[in-house]
C-alpha cells in the first residue's frame, strides 16, 4: 500500500513518463476507470494529506487490468 508522496513517486518512476493515468476504482458491482483531475495538499491540525482528483469517468476498466490488480 502506498501511504506517502515519496512511495508513489519511488513507484511512479518505474513506468513510463508518457504513459497516461487513471484511477481504478472497484465498485461493488462494477471496476472503472477515472481521469485524474488534479492533486491538491491540505493540512489539518494532526495531518497534512494529498488528495488525488477525479477528473470524470472513462468507462468501465478493462477485465485484464482488473485482474493483473488482484481483483
Amino acid at each position: 500500500m502506498i501511504r506517502t508522496v515519496a512511495q508513489l513517486i519511488e513507484q511512479l518512476n518505474n513506468f513510463d513518463p508518457d504513459a497516461e493515468v487513471r484511477i481504478a476504482s472497484f465498485g461493488h458491482r462494477s471496476a472503472f476507470s477515472y481521469f485524474v483531475g488534479g492533486a491538491d495538499e491540505f493540512t489539518t491540525d494532526d495531518d497534512t494529506v494529498v488528495y488525488l482528483a477525479e477528473g470524470g469517468q472513462e468507462g468501465y476498466l478493462p477485465s485484464g487490468v482488473r485482474q493483473g490488480m488482484g481483483r
